[in-house]
């Protein structure tokens, strides 16, 4: 019977108590593989088996008990045919949902009319990943055109836009991976599907960095992997590539905006100015200079990857070469710089290494040196204990060789006693600079 009045909590649903529970009960009756219970079970819905089908294995008899008990699974099939459209009669109406393009496009009529000789479009909607993560096999449907094995496609990420094709890179038809595929040839542009939408949304917000900076592109990466396995999992990386964490102002700082000191609705020059005269322990002990020539460097490149080389010289002035520690009074130069124009090709897990790679190279190449810690001390003593003094201090205080501090300071600290520039330049560089540094020498002689 139905009630308007909503059932006490304890009441049980009417699709549990009669549709749950006896596929519950059919189900535990023929898995515990006991014949009376399981012919007692099927005799109170009015099915009869023979002896032969009790002797079953369990999922056989289990196909048999259901199917005498719920009839042939035709009429799901006939439900289908009879409700469903079929993939040509939906098109439009599904093309229509879910492209981010014009309606007018050549591409929208093809996936319109389901056309084979369409260009390609395929919407990828689940990656499955492999036992080792490494690779995901991608399943799709196919809008128009025609998918081989071996053709090589355009994948479109969830970013993609014709006016910025970061998001995008060229794949062959064996590693899938991401939302939308397109023909390689094609010239027209070409938008992506909408992402899938959830009803669920993260309620979880966690914020990671490795514990060894040189780590962050592995990091990126497994992140990455994890947005492909789960897609209700949503990670990002800031587009400065900085990690933030919030925590109170610096001391004096908050009180300073209260009492007006400093403002921050001031012009940029003059806050800048404020800050540069007042907080001059912000400022740095190295410089790094953009020395490149509008004729020579695409300036508008290199203005792309501007934050990363930045974090990359901090990173490399952050923890020196010579014995992991700050380096100082140091003046880096960039003269040259050749930047891939795909922005795939210069990403932030490259352009940060790669920048801290150039910054140690050309410190160890300028002769460092190392600068130790020194101490002033005032010492008062009898004078009769000073004589000898002097020659005893001498004898305990000589200079120590710089590279016999370094080697103990490096040992000291798990490092490799060797610090080669080998490390940090590849070999057909190194043979390059050696020929350079040999012409030059022949040329002053």
């Amino acid at each position: 019977s139905f009630k308007r009045k909503q059932p006490a909590s304890g009441a049980e649903r009417s699709f549990v108590q009669f549709v749950l529970e006896p596929l519950y009960k059919i189900y535990s009756q023929v898995i515990g593989e006991h014949k009376k219970s399981v012919e007692a079970t099927l005799a109170e819905l009015g099915v009869t088996l023979s002896n032969a089908a009790y002797r079953l294995n369990v999922r056989p008899l289990l196909r048999l008990a259901c199917s005498s008990v719920f009839g042939s699974a035709t009429g799901f099939t006939d439900m289908l045919v009879q409700h469903i459209p079929s993939a040509k009669d939906a098109a439009p109406r599904k093309v229509e949902h879910i492209y981010t393009g014009p309606k007018d496009s050549t591409i929208y009529q093809a996936m319109e009319d389901c056309d084979a000789s369409g260009p390609l479009m395929v919407n990828v909607t689940k990656l499955y990943p492999k036992s080792d993560c490494s690779v995901f096999d991608a399943f799709g449907r196919v809008y128009s055109g025609e998918i081989m094995t071996g053709q090589t496609v355009r994948v479109l990420g969830e970013g993609y836009s014709p006016d910025d094709e970061e998001d995008m890179t060229v794949k062959e038809v064996t590693k899938l991976w991401t939302a939308t595929l397109c023909n390689l040839e094609y010239d027209d542009d070409v938008y992506i599907f909408r992402p899938l939408q959830f009803n669920t949304l993260p309620v979880v917000k966690t914020a990671t960095e490795p514990l060894n900076p040189s780590e962050l592109p592995k990091m990126v990466e497994g992140l990455r992997k994890i947005s492909k396995s789960y897609p209700l999992a949503i990670t990002k990386v800031e587009e400065s590539g900085e990690h933030t964490i919030l925590e109170p102002l610096e001391r004096g700082l908050a009180e300073d905006i209260e009492n007006g000191v400093v403002s921050i609705d001031w012009p940029r020059k003059k806050l800048g100015d404020f800050f540069q005269t007042n907080l001059s322990s912000v400022l740095g002990a190295n410089i790094l200079l953009d020395d490149t020539l509008s004729s020579e460097v695409d300036k508008s490149l290199l203005n792309a990857v501007k934050d990363s080389i930045v974090q990359g010289f901090q990173w490399g002035a952050r923890e020196g070469p010579l014995c992991d520690e700050p380096i100082r009074n140091v003046k880096f130069k960039i003269v040259d710089a050749k930047i891939a124009p795909e922005p795939l090709n210069r990403g932030t897990g490259q352009i940060i290494p790669t920048a801290r790679r150039v910054a140690y190279s050309a410190f160890l190449m300028a002769t460092p040196r190392l600068m130790e810690p020194v101490y002033y001390v005032e010492a008062f003593l009898p004078v009769i204990e000073s004589f000898g003094f002097e020659t005893d201090l001498r004898a305990s205080s000589d200079p120590a060789f710089g590279r016999e501090f370094m080697v103990k300071t490096r040992r000291r600290k798990g490092m490799s006693e060797d610090v080669s520039i080998n490390k940090f330049f590849d070999e057909a560089m190194v043979v390059e600079l050696a020929q350079q540094a040999a012409d030059l020498h022949q040329q002053m002689i």
